[in-house]
């Protein structure tokens, strides 16, 4: 009997070692369930990130330009299963133009906090986790663009009926805001792994290009390409994104 156990075991741990995320189609985002506004009732690892990766890059931003300037804001936050958690910001104003604001955290958040977790020690909350913080400018027609898209594909955003089930992968955590006189309430949506010819995955290869634009300044005018054609991508797939 034993020996049926250990081999149940050893088929279940290399069933899991081997399994791959699939792709999901769906061409939404999902209901977001945890936006990291910082509110009451976070959890500690949703605090931590909102702290270390979003908080870092409003402090970048309001260093930046000041508040007037900052009208609108497109947000994405990434959790890779395996890598250090990231945060992009398109941040600015159809006037004055964008800032493209990526920041990184230089190791895993999830894990320092299950390693705060597995001390017994929890009379002080881990301080947040050091971050790289990279950015670049991005043209007022440009910034603005890419704003529209994310706004257009949060309000697609629903529950549909392929749920989100599967090991490691990657979830992307989405949100848009505009002030001014006719201010937009803030938008939140998420994905998990989408298939990259999805709306989710065009966006989520968007705001990777994005992120290149703010890392790489050697290849800034190539990455602006790449989000030229994502945008260019929108507006010839504009029916994906009707009601």
């Amino acid at each position: 009997m034993a020996h049926g156990d250990d081999a149940s075991k050893d088929f279940l741990q290399k069933l899991f070692k081997d399994a791959r995320p699939v792709p999901r189609s769906t061409p939404y985002l999902e209901p977001e369930d945890s936006p990291f506004s910082r509110g009451p009732g976070m959890r500690l690892y949703e605090e931590i990130l909102a702290e270390s990766l979003l908080g870092a890059a409003e402090r970048e931003a309001q260093s930046l330009a000041p508040t007037w300037l900052r009208d609108e804001e497109a947000i994405l936050i990434c959790l890779p299963a395996f890598q250090p958690e990231w945060a992009l910001s398109v941040v600015g104003d159809r006037k004055s133009g964008y800032w493209a604001l990526s920041v990184e955290g230089q190791k895993s958040l999830w894990y320092s906090t299950k390693l705060w977790y597995s001390t017994g020690d929890h009379s002080e909350i881990p301080c947040p986790q050091s971050v790289n913080t990279y950015r670049s400018e991005l043209a007022a027609d440009l910034g603005g663009a890419v704003c529209d898209i994310w706004s257009r594909v949060l309000s697609q955003t629903r529950y549909t009926q392929e749920r989100c089930l599967g090991c490691d992968g990657v979830t992307y955590h989405f949100s848009y805001s505009r002030r001014g006189i006719k201010g937009i309430p803030k938008k939140s949506g998420k994905t998990w792994s989408p298939a990259a010819d999805s709306v989710p995955g065009k966006l989520v290869s968007l705001s990777h290009a994005l992120r290149d634009h703010a890392r790489d300044s050697a290849n800034r005018d190539v990455f602006q390409n790449v989000i030229r054609d994502h945008l260019e991508w929108f507006q010839t797939h504009s029916q994906s994104l009707s009601s």
